[in-house]
């Protein structure tokens, strides 16, 4: 009997491993919730999921990570979460920036749900990040996730590997990510019913109903009881709102 907590510690690191390692996006996916399976976890719980995670595996490599991902949290922008916690936030696009998005709102405390039509990351064009990505990218854990990340005098890579690398942190700070789904259309209400809180959103997918107040795509972002504001000039502080990297 003494062994059965070794076993379930050496399962779960493993596991965590296999996550950390997974080269697709499919492979991440599979790799992530085989890992809330086995500690019982619901990523869907967004508000409890990373303190949970972070209670529940203490292995090692992942309390790396966590260290990483609790320094950036513990910025005094963020309040400890609180700046957005009533905020409900989908993002269009599971992009480098649509991802990275998705990061900063959940540090910021809103419920974010990512939406992206494909369930491949196959795009091998190389990004040349400027300094301050690189500095932003390894505050959140990149290195933990790829270790070859900007070694030395290297300053590109890949977009589908920067998207792995930031599914997986959005992954574990608790942002929901679905796949083959397509956004549609954004239906208001009429102008002679009072105006809710929240929007509904129109979804390519029947198990999907969405409701939010802020709505993200690569051009646009909508809140609600204001015009759609285009996102140079929203969010100032959103580091990546601005060019994130420019195409080799």
């Amino acid at each position: 009997m003494g062994d059965v907590p070794n076993d379930k510690y050496n399962q779960c690191s493993a596991l965590f491993d296999n996550f950390v390692h997974a080269t697709t996006c499919k492979g991440t996916l599979r790799a992530f919730h085989e890992l809330c399976d086995r500690i019982g976890l619901q990523p869907s719980e967004f508000r409890t999921f990373y303190p949970k995670l972070k209670s529940k595996l203490s292995y090692w490599r992942a309390k790396s990570l966590w260290s990483k991902i609790d320094k950036r949290a513990g910025h005094k922008d963020y309040k400890k979460g609180k700046v957005c916690i009533n905020t409900k936030c989908l993002i269009i696009g599971a992009g480098p920036c649509g991802l990275r998005m998705s990061i900063e709102l959940a540090l910021l405390g809103a419920t974010v749900v990512v939406v992206e039509k494909r369930d491949v990351f196959s795009r091998n064009n190389v990004l040349h990040l400027w300094p301050f990505t690189i500095h932003d990218l390894k505050a959140l854990g990149a290195k933990k996730f790829y270790g070859k990340f900007c070694a030395g005098a290297i300053d590109h890579i890949s977009i589908r590997q920067l998207q792995l690398m930031l599914l997986k942190v959005s992954l574990v700070v608790g942002v929901q990510i679905h796949f083959n789904v397509e956004f549609l259309q954004l239906l208001e209400p009429p102008e002679d019913q009072e105006i809710e809180r929240e929007y509904p959103v129109l979804l390519q997918c029947i198990a999907l109903k969405l409701q939010a107040e802020v709505i993200v795509s690569n051009i646009y972002i909508y809140t609600v009881h204001s015009e759609s504001i285009q996102t140079p000039s929203l969010f100032s502080h959103f580091v990546m709102l601005q060019p994130y990297a420019e195409i080799v």
